[in-house]
């Protein structure tokens, strides 16, 4: 194995949270799919000149940054909880609803979920998506436009809803335990992470493949993204993170990047 190498490929990632021990905690999310990624790093640079001529007499360096950066096209909830600061949350919850309804029985219609209690709103619809005459509760045997509900069973006035008329339905209802919730707030924010991850190399000498393990030791990401609903392209979400530098001897490290010699 030489010292000169190719990379390829991008790299495959594990984000945790920070712990101060340079141990990672808890394990947020971890990419084996992103579209790229790279690592960078930049310092800025104070020239001294003097002279006749005004030439370098000296430099110094200072104002040293580093980021990383990864493009992900595949929409993963747990690392957009992530960006938001607010945890993602499994369980119940009660979400919206919409739905277009057919009657094909006068006075009568189901509804896919039972709404939760004072949330339904019931429309007749003219012409498909004309919204018109608003449905109340009441008393729909004798009184038009008025409508009783068990559980989801609609009752509905049988002038008012003859076969074949259609009706808008929105409402609210519980969703199943399985459901995942992200919330977006204004007081949250990203917390610290630890990025550790592999990437691969070719040795320019014997040609073959050798893994490259990276550790960011503490890293936040930058808050904010963008999602993209379109027929002719897919969301994609860059995700970039500022490194903070911890403390290893009289070092101030960003990352370690250690190539292996066994090669894969």
């Amino acid at each position: 194995m030489s010292n000169s190498f190719v990379f390829k490929e991008v790299i495959n990632y594990t984000v945790q949270t920070y712990s101060s021990t340079g141990v990672g905690g808890a394990v947020q999310f971890f990419v084996d799919y992103a579209k790229d990624s790279a690592v960078s790093t930049k310092a800025e640079r104070l020239n001294i000149r003097g002279g006749q001529g005004n030439y370098l007499l000296s430099s110094s360096d200072h104002t040293a940054d580093a980021s990383f950066k990864a493009t992900l096209p595949l929409l993963d909830t747990a690392a957009l909880a992530s960006m938001t600061g607010k945890a993602l949350v499994t369980g119940a919850t009660q979400v919206p609803n919409k739905e277009i309804k057919t009657i094909t029985v006068a006075g009568t219609m189901t509804l896919a979920q039972t709404p939760v209690t004072g949330s339904l709103k019931i429309y007749k619809l003219l012409n498909d998506r004309d919204i018109s005459t608003e449905q109340t509760v009441g008393t729909p045997a004798s009184n038009p436009n008025e409508y009783t509900i068990a559980t989801a069973t609609v009752t509905l006035n049988t002038t008012t809803a003859a076969i074949g008329t259609k009706f808008l339905c929105v409402y609210d209802y519980t969703s199943p335990a399985t459901a995942r919730k992200m919330t977006i707030t204004a007081n949250n924010f990203p917390g610290y992470v630890r990025i550790t991850g592999e990437g691969l190399a070719v040795d320019q000498t014997d040609g073959l493949t050798y893994p490259v393990k990276f550790d960011i030791k503490k890293a936040k990401v930058k808050p904010g993204f963008e999602w993209t609903f379109a027929s002719d392209k897919a969301t994609e979400i860059p995700f970039e993170y500022d490194l903070f530098p911890v403390t290893s001897g009289t070092d101030k490290v960003f990352f370690e990047t250690t190539v292996l010699a066994d090669a894969v």
